[in-house]
């Protein structure tokens, strides 16, 4: 069974990769997580300023301008100051 029984693996015509202005992504308000590291930003910003971003942000439309994190609040996070 896996992992693949618990995520949809279907594509629709809507799922595709843009890039987003960073102030265009908000974060979620249901996030779980609700404390985060300093320490761990700082070092995933620096591995971002050296790599790039390696892992897309998931993120879904709240309008044309507004987009809500699905996925990837650490990496919005510490991009915003890498």
């Amino acid at each position: 069974m896996g992992l693949s029984a618990l995520l949809s693996t279907k594509k629709n015509s809507s799922d595709n990769l843009i890039t987003l202005n960073i102030s265009q992504i908000h974060p979620n308000k249901e996030q779980p997580r609700k404390k985060f590291n300093q320490e761990e930003l700082d070092e995933l910003a620096s591995s971002i300023k050296s790599q790039g971003l390696l892992q897309p942000i998931i993120v879904r439309s709240l309008n044309d301008d507004s987009y809500e994190i699905i996925a990837g609040e650490r990496r919005w996070r510490a991009a915003q100051t890498a």
